[in-house]
């Protein structure tokens, strides 16, 4: 269960979860991970939460995987 203490690791073994297919779900999950979690320029993001990210910018749906870019761009932008 995620609440204000859940922090981005354990959230994310929750949320982020492109293994399965649920657009609907992954859709609100990938969202609701990207504003909580995230944040411009991030100087460090765990390298299994990029590779998630990734995984979901691979997703055929082409709303679920603009949505993956848009955090990886916001989030890793300084990060090449």
């Amino acid at each position: 269960k995620i609440n204000d203490n859940t922090l981005g690791g354990d959230a994310a073994k929750l949320l982020l979860q492109p293994e399965h297919f649920h657009p609907m779900g992954q859709f609100y999950n990938l969202s609701y991970f990207i504003k909580r979690y995230l944040s411009p320029g991030m100087d460090y993001l765990d390298t299994g939460i990029v590779t998630k990210l990734k995984a979901y910018a691979d997703y055929d749906d082409p709303d679920i995987k603009a949505l993956a870019l848009a955090g990886l761009h916001y989030s890793q932008y300084k990060n090449k």
